[in-house]
Protein backbone atom coordinates (compact mmCIF):
# COMPACT_ATOMS: atom_id res chain seq x y z
CA UNK A 1 0.00 0.00 0.00
CA UNK A 2 1.19 3.57 -1.06
CA UNK A 3 -0.04 6.36 1.07
CA UNK A 4 0.46 9.98 0.68
CA UNK A 5 0.10 12.41 3.15
CA UNK A 6 0.35 16.24 3.24
CA UNK A 7 3.03 18.20 5.01
CA UNK A 8 0.94 20.97 5.71
CA UNK A 9 0.84 20.65 9.47
CA UNK A 10 4.94 20.81 9.32
CA UNK A 11 4.97 24.15 7.71
CA UNK A 12 3.19 25.51 10.97
CA UNK A 13 5.86 25.78 14.13
CA UNK A 14 2.97 25.93 16.12
CA UNK A 15 1.03 22.68 15.61
CA UNK A 16 2.83 20.70 18.26
CA UNK A 17 0.28 18.39 18.97
CA UNK A 18 -1.00 17.73 15.70
CA UNK A 19 2.73 17.12 14.77
CA UNK A 20 3.33 14.90 17.83
CA UNK A 21 -0.05 12.48 16.27
CA UNK A 22 1.07 12.16 12.80
CA UNK A 23 5.07 12.06 13.79
CA UNK A 24 3.55 8.85 16.26
CA UNK A 25 0.98 7.05 13.87
CA UNK A 26 3.23 6.91 10.89
CA UNK A 27 6.25 5.86 12.26
CA UNK A 28 4.43 2.65 13.41
CA UNK A 29 3.41 2.16 10.04
CA UNK A 30 3.60 -1.38 9.07
CA UNK A 31 6.87 -2.11 6.59
CA UNK A 32 4.74 -3.25 3.64
CA UNK A 33 3.24 0.46 4.23
CA UNK A 34 4.93 3.06 2.28
CA UNK A 35 4.46 6.80 3.21
CA UNK A 36 5.62 9.32 1.61
CA UNK A 37 4.96 13.23 3.00
CA UNK A 38 4.39 15.98 0.17
CA UNK A 39 5.67 19.57 1.45
CA UNK A 40 5.46 22.46 -0.60
CA UNK A 41 8.11 24.72 2.33
CA UNK A 42 10.29 24.29 4.81
CA UNK A 43 9.46 21.52 7.56
CA UNK A 44 9.10 22.32 11.20
CA UNK A 45 9.15 19.48 13.59
CA UNK A 46 10.23 16.28 13.09
CA UNK A 47 9.46 13.79 10.43
CA UNK A 48 9.25 9.62 10.98
CA UNK A 49 12.53 7.85 9.53
CA UNK A 50 10.57 5.79 7.66
CA UNK A 51 9.01 8.28 5.66
CA UNK A 52 9.69 9.73 2.42
CA UNK A 53 9.83 13.77 2.18
CA UNK A 54 8.88 14.70 -1.26
CA UNK A 55 9.81 18.25 -2.67
CA UNK A 56 7.78 20.38 -5.21
CA UNK A 57 9.53 19.77 -8.56
CA UNK A 58 9.22 23.13 -9.99
CA UNK A 59 9.58 26.02 -7.84
CA UNK A 60 8.36 29.23 -9.55
CA UNK A 61 5.18 29.81 -11.97
CA UNK A 62 7.14 30.97 -15.90
CA UNK A 63 5.69 34.07 -17.20
CA UNK A 64 3.00 34.28 -20.17
CA UNK A 65 5.60 34.59 -22.64
CA UNK A 66 8.42 32.13 -21.41
CA UNK A 67 7.65 29.52 -23.71
CA UNK A 68 10.26 26.97 -22.41
CA UNK A 69 9.85 28.06 -18.64
CA UNK A 70 6.17 26.96 -19.64
CA UNK A 71 6.93 23.92 -21.45
CA UNK A 72 9.20 22.64 -18.26
CA UNK A 73 6.14 23.72 -15.96
CA UNK A 74 4.06 21.07 -18.14
CA UNK A 75 6.38 18.67 -17.96
CA UNK A 76 6.50 18.89 -14.04
CA UNK A 77 3.13 19.11 -13.52
CA UNK A 78 2.51 15.94 -15.83
CA UNK A 79 5.40 13.96 -13.61
CA UNK A 80 3.30 14.84 -10.41
CA UNK A 81 0.18 13.97 -11.66
CA UNK A 82 1.58 10.63 -12.57
CA UNK A 83 3.28 10.01 -9.25
CA UNK A 84 0.51 10.97 -7.27
CA UNK A 85 -1.69 8.32 -9.38
CA UNK A 86 -0.16 5.88 -8.04
CA UNK A 87 -1.13 6.33 -4.30
CA UNK A 88 -3.61 4.19 -2.78
CA UNK A 89 -4.59 6.31 -0.29
CA UNK A 90 -4.41 10.45 0.35
CA UNK A 91 -4.26 11.28 3.99
CA UNK A 92 -5.19 15.27 4.48
CA UNK A 93 -3.32 16.94 7.83
CA UNK A 94 -5.48 20.01 7.08
CA UNK A 95 -8.18 19.25 4.94
CA UNK A 96 -6.07 19.28 1.44
CA UNK A 97 -7.49 17.24 -1.62
CA UNK A 98 -5.46 15.41 -3.96
CA UNK A 99 -3.91 16.55 -7.31
CA UNK A 100 -5.06 14.29 -8.70
CA UNK A 101 -8.37 11.84 -8.86
CA UNK A 102 -7.12 8.02 -7.94
CA UNK A 103 -5.81 7.77 -4.25
CA UNK A 104 -8.65 7.28 -1.85
CA UNK A 105 -9.25 10.58 0.57
CA UNK A 106 -8.80 9.80 4.25
CA UNK A 107 -8.81 13.33 6.80
CA UNK A 108 -8.54 13.96 10.29
CA UNK A 109 -11.03 16.11 11.85
CA UNK A 110 -9.37 17.41 15.48
CA UNK A 111 -12.31 19.14 16.42
CA UNK A 112 -15.56 21.31 15.51
CA UNK A 113 -14.53 24.10 17.68
CA UNK A 114 -14.67 26.35 15.19
CA UNK A 115 -18.43 25.32 14.51
CA UNK A 116 -19.21 25.23 17.96
CA UNK A 117 -17.67 28.99 19.05
CA UNK A 118 -17.64 30.98 16.44
CA UNK A 119 -17.77 33.83 18.06
CA UNK A 120 -14.49 32.67 20.02
CA UNK A 121 -12.77 31.50 16.87
CA UNK A 122 -11.69 34.35 15.02
CA UNK A 123 -8.80 34.67 12.63
CA UNK A 124 -7.86 35.28 9.44
CA UNK A 125 -9.62 32.87 6.76
CA UNK A 126 -11.53 31.06 9.75
CA UNK A 127 -14.72 30.76 7.14
CA UNK A 128 -12.73 29.33 4.17
CA UNK A 129 -11.37 26.91 7.02
CA UNK A 130 -14.70 25.61 7.88
CA UNK A 131 -15.53 25.24 4.71
CA UNK A 132 -12.33 23.08 3.16
CA UNK A 133 -13.21 20.97 6.01
CA UNK A 134 -16.52 20.33 5.13
CA UNK A 135 -15.32 19.67 1.62
CA UNK A 136 -12.46 17.94 2.79
CA UNK A 137 -14.72 15.64 4.61
CA UNK A 138 -17.38 15.15 2.03
CA UNK A 139 -15.01 14.25 -0.44
CA UNK A 140 -13.01 11.40 1.87
CA UNK A 141 -14.04 7.55 2.08
CA UNK A 142 -13.53 7.71 5.86
CA UNK A 143 -13.31 10.55 8.35
CA UNK A 144 -10.89 10.22 11.45
CA UNK A 145 -11.35 11.08 14.47
CA UNK A 146 -9.57 11.35 17.70
CA UNK A 147 -12.02 11.26 20.35
CA UNK A 148 -15.69 9.76 20.61
CA UNK A 149 -16.58 13.20 21.72
CA UNK A 150 -15.54 14.74 18.56
CA UNK A 151 -16.79 12.19 16.45
CA UNK A 152 -20.54 12.97 18.05
CA UNK A 153 -19.90 16.71 17.51
CA UNK A 154 -19.09 15.81 13.24
CA UNK A 155 -22.14 13.92 13.33
CA UNK A 156 -24.45 16.56 14.67
CA UNK A 157 -22.91 19.03 12.63
CA UNK A 158 -23.02 16.85 9.55
CA UNK A 159 -25.22 13.87 9.66
CA UNK A 160 -24.35 13.08 6.30
CA UNK A 161 -20.96 12.22 6.82
CA UNK A 162 -21.95 9.68 10.12
CA UNK A 163 -21.16 6.70 8.18
CA UNK A 164 -17.65 7.79 7.07
CA UNK A 165 -16.70 8.73 10.85
CA UNK A 166 -14.16 6.66 12.59
CA UNK A 167 -12.57 7.19 15.99
CA UNK A 168 -8.83 6.17 16.72
CA UNK A 169 -8.13 7.93 20.23
CA UNK A 170 -4.66 9.24 20.37
CA UNK A 171 -1.75 7.71 22.60
CA UNK A 172 -0.18 9.02 25.52
CA UNK A 173 2.64 6.62 26.14
CA UNK A 174 5.21 9.02 24.52
CA UNK A 175 5.12 10.72 27.63
CA UNK A 176 5.44 8.71 30.30
CA UNK A 177 8.44 9.72 32.49
CA UNK A 178 9.70 8.46 35.75
CA UNK A 179 10.51 10.81 38.92
CA UNK A 180 13.86 10.00 38.29
CA UNK A 181 14.31 11.25 34.71
CA UNK A 182 13.00 14.84 35.81
CA UNK A 183 15.92 17.01 36.44
CA UNK A 184 16.51 18.29 39.99
CA UNK A 185 15.38 21.92 40.53
CA UNK A 186 12.17 24.52 40.99
CA UNK A 187 10.60 26.12 38.42
CA UNK A 188 8.97 28.41 40.78
CA UNK A 189 9.51 28.39 45.02
CA UNK A 190 5.76 29.29 46.33
CA UNK A 191 3.13 27.08 45.93
CA UNK A 192 1.40 27.07 42.40
CA UNK A 193 -1.08 26.21 40.00
CA UNK A 194 -0.21 25.40 36.33
CA UNK A 195 -1.62 26.33 33.10
CA UNK A 196 0.05 26.03 30.15
CA UNK A 197 -0.66 26.34 25.85
CA UNK A 198 -2.45 28.65 24.34
CA UNK A 199 -5.21 31.55 26.11
CA UNK A 200 -7.43 32.32 23.25
CA UNK A 201 -10.83 32.31 22.73
CA UNK A 202 -12.33 28.78 24.04
CA UNK A 203 -9.44 28.25 26.00
CA UNK A 204 -10.98 30.07 28.68
CA UNK A 205 -8.16 31.60 30.73
CA UNK A 206 -9.79 34.21 31.77
CA UNK A 207 -12.01 32.65 34.39
CA UNK A 208 -8.99 31.59 36.07
CA UNK A 209 -8.15 35.06 37.11
CA UNK A 210 -11.01 35.45 38.39
CA UNK A 211 -10.83 32.56 40.51
CA UNK A 212 -7.76 33.79 41.81
CA UNK A 213 -9.61 37.01 43.19
CA UNK A 214 -12.54 34.64 44.77
CA UNK A 215 -12.45 34.00 48.40
CA UNK A 216 -12.40 30.53 48.06
CA UNK A 217 -8.72 30.51 46.45
CA UNK A 218 -6.28 29.13 48.33
CA UNK A 219 -3.89 31.88 50.07
CA UNK A 220 -0.70 31.58 49.01
CA UNK A 221 -0.90 29.64 45.97
CA UNK A 222 0.09 31.39 42.81
CA UNK A 223 -0.10 30.98 39.15
CA UNK A 224 2.41 30.06 36.36
CA UNK A 225 1.77 30.08 33.24
CA UNK A 226 3.94 27.92 30.16
CA UNK A 227 3.19 29.42 26.77
CA UNK A 228 3.07 32.18 24.46
CA UNK A 229 4.07 35.83 25.62
CA UNK A 230 1.44 37.84 27.30
CA UNK A 231 -0.17 40.63 24.72
CA UNK A 232 -0.47 43.84 25.09
CA UNK A 233 -4.31 43.54 26.51
CA UNK A 234 -4.12 40.26 28.73
CA UNK A 235 -0.73 42.37 30.42
CA UNK A 236 -2.87 45.54 30.68
CA UNK A 237 -5.66 43.02 32.56
CA UNK A 238 -3.57 40.91 34.84
CA UNK A 239 -2.36 44.20 35.89
CA UNK A 240 -5.96 45.50 36.38
CA UNK A 241 -7.07 42.69 38.58
CA UNK A 242 -4.19 43.37 40.90
CA UNK A 243 -2.64 39.99 40.19
CA UNK A 244 1.04 40.85 38.83
CA UNK A 245 3.00 39.60 41.91
CA UNK A 246 1.02 36.33 41.93
CA UNK A 247 1.07 35.77 38.10
CA UNK A 248 4.29 33.84 36.52
CA UNK A 249 4.80 33.83 33.21
CA UNK A 250 7.45 31.73 32.14
CA UNK A 251 7.15 31.60 28.28
CA UNK A 252 8.08 28.89 26.19
CA UNK A 253 10.48 26.66 28.08
CA UNK A 254 12.25 23.36 27.20
CA UNK A 255 11.21 20.10 27.81
CA UNK A 256 13.19 19.92 31.14
CA UNK A 257 11.29 22.50 32.94
CA UNK A 258 8.08 21.63 31.92
CA UNK A 259 8.82 18.40 33.39
CA UNK A 260 9.50 20.33 36.81
CA UNK A 261 6.83 22.59 35.74
CA UNK A 262 4.13 19.45 36.22
CA UNK A 263 6.18 17.90 39.12
CA UNK A 264 5.93 20.59 41.70
CA UNK A 265 2.89 22.30 40.84
CA UNK A 266 -0.13 22.04 43.29
CA UNK A 267 -2.50 21.08 40.11
CA UNK A 268 -2.61 21.53 36.71
CA UNK A 269 -5.58 23.94 35.55
CA UNK A 270 -7.15 22.94 32.18
CA UNK A 271 -10.10 25.06 31.89
CA UNK A 272 -11.08 24.86 28.37
CA UNK A 273 -14.70 25.30 26.63
CA UNK A 274 -14.08 22.34 24.54
CA UNK A 275 -11.37 20.31 23.21
CA UNK A 276 -10.13 18.15 20.32
CA UNK A 277 -8.81 15.61 22.69
CA UNK A 278 -6.74 16.88 25.62
CA UNK A 279 -3.10 16.17 25.03
CA UNK A 280 -2.24 18.56 28.44
CA UNK A 281 -4.09 16.33 30.92
CA UNK A 282 -2.59 13.19 30.07
CA UNK A 283 0.90 14.99 29.99
CA UNK A 284 0.57 16.39 33.60
CA UNK A 285 -1.03 13.13 34.60
CA UNK A 286 2.28 11.15 33.12
CA UNK A 287 4.57 13.28 35.83
CA UNK A 288 2.64 13.11 38.80
CA UNK A 289 0.60 16.34 38.69
CA UNK A 290 -3.26 16.47 39.82
CA UNK A 291 -5.42 17.85 37.37
CA UNK A 292 -8.64 20.70 37.53
CA UNK A 293 -10.58 20.55 34.17
CA UNK A 294 -13.25 21.22 32.78
CA UNK A 295 -16.42 19.69 33.19
CA UNK A 296 -17.23 18.67 29.54
CA UNK A 297 -17.95 15.52 27.83
CA UNK A 298 -14.15 15.16 26.03
CA UNK A 299 -12.27 15.46 29.39
CA UNK A 300 -14.57 12.72 30.98
CA UNK A 301 -13.48 10.16 28.15
CA UNK A 302 -9.67 11.16 28.51
CA UNK A 303 -10.04 11.73 32.14
CA UNK A 304 -12.47 9.42 33.65
CA UNK A 305 -12.49 9.37 37.74
CA UNK A 306 -8.80 10.59 37.89
CA UNK A 307 -9.48 14.53 37.54
CA UNK A 308 -11.26 17.24 39.76
CA UNK A 309 -13.91 18.89 37.43
CA UNK A 310 -15.53 22.35 37.74
CA UNK A 311 -17.99 24.37 35.82
CA UNK A 312 -16.03 26.21 33.18
CA UNK A 313 -18.29 29.18 33.24
CA UNK A 314 -17.44 29.12 37.44
CA UNK A 315 -14.53 31.17 38.98
CA UNK A 316 -16.36 29.96 42.06
CA UNK A 317 -16.95 26.58 41.03
CA UNK A 318 -13.13 26.47 39.86
CA UNK A 319 -11.75 28.56 43.38
CA UNK A 320 -13.24 25.77 45.84
CA UNK A 321 -12.04 22.92 43.33
CA UNK A 322 -8.65 24.91 43.75
CA UNK A 323 -8.76 24.78 47.87
CA UNK A 324 -10.18 21.21 47.23
CA UNK A 325 -6.82 20.35 46.18
CA UNK A 326 -4.82 21.37 49.34
CA UNK A 327 -6.27 18.26 51.02
CA UNK A 328 -3.49 15.95 50.73
CA UNK A 329 -5.78 13.16 50.62
CA UNK A 330 -7.61 14.37 47.63
CA UNK A 331 -4.34 14.78 45.85
CA UNK A 332 -3.07 11.25 46.74
CA UNK A 333 -6.46 9.59 45.87
CA UNK A 334 -5.89 11.41 42.58
CA UNK A 335 -2.22 10.71 41.53
CA UNK A 336 -3.09 7.05 42.69
CA UNK A 337 -5.60 6.94 39.67
CA UNK A 338 -3.69 8.86 37.09
CA UNK A 339 -0.68 5.40 35.98
CA UNK A 340 -3.86 3.83 34.82
CA UNK A 341 -5.68 6.60 33.13
CA UNK A 342 -2.80 7.17 31.24
CA UNK A 343 -2.16 3.57 29.85
CA UNK A 344 -5.58 3.59 28.57
CA UNK A 345 -4.02 5.44 25.77
CA UNK A 346 -2.07 3.65 23.33
CA UNK A 347 -0.28 4.93 20.04
CA UNK A 348 0.18 1.72 18.68
CA UNK A 349 -3.06 1.12 19.22
CA UNK A 350 -3.94 4.44 17.13
CA UNK A 351 -1.71 3.44 14.63
CA UNK A 352 -3.45 0.27 13.89
CA UNK A 353 -6.92 1.51 13.97
CA UNK A 354 -5.37 4.05 11.13
CA UNK A 355 -4.06 1.40 9.34
CA UNK A 356 -7.49 -0.29 9.06
CA UNK A 357 -8.71 3.52 7.87
CA UNK A 358 -6.56 3.29 5.13
CA UNK A 359 -7.67 0.01 3.88
CA UNK A 360 -11.50 0.69 4.26
CA UNK A 361 -10.93 3.90 2.38
CA UNK A 362 -9.05 1.76 -0.36
CA UNK A 363 -11.28 -0.61 -0.46
CA UNK A 364 -8.83 -3.46 -0.21
CA UNK A 365 -6.66 -2.70 -3.23
CA UNK A 366 -3.66 -3.38 -1.16
CA UNK A 367 -3.18 -5.15 2.29
CA UNK A 368 -1.19 -3.11 4.37
CA UNK A 369 -0.11 -6.61 6.65
CA UNK A 370 0.72 -8.99 3.66
CA UNK A 371 1.37 -6.58 1.14
CA UNK A 372 -0.73 -8.22 -1.64
CA UNK A 373 -2.78 -6.51 -3.77
CA UNK A 374 -1.47 -3.79 -5.95
CA UNK A 375 1.00 -2.64 -3.63
CA UNK A 376 5.09 -3.83 -4.22
CA UNK A 377 5.95 -3.12 -0.31
CA UNK A 378 8.96 -1.70 -2.36
CA UNK A 379 10.03 1.86 -2.78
Amino acid sequence: MRVLVDGITWRNPTQRGVQRYFFEVLSRMEPSVNVDIWVKEGIHGEVPGNCRVLEPRNGYYPRRRDLPGRIRAWAAWRRCRREFGGYDVFHSTFFTRPLVEGPAEVVTVHDMIPERFPWLCYWPGCAEHVEDKRRAMEAAKVCVTVSEASAREVKAFYPHVAAKVRVTQLGADHLVASAAQVEAGRLHEPEYALYVGDRNGYKNFAVVLEAMLHRAWPKGVDLVLVGPPFSVHEALGVRRMGLESRVRHCGVVSTAELQRAYRDAKAFVFPSLAEGFGFPLLESQSLGCPVIASDIEVFHETGGESVLYFDPRSPESLAHSMQGMMDDRVRSELVSRQPMNVRRFSWDRCAMQTLQAYRAAAGGRSDPVSGTGNGTGKR
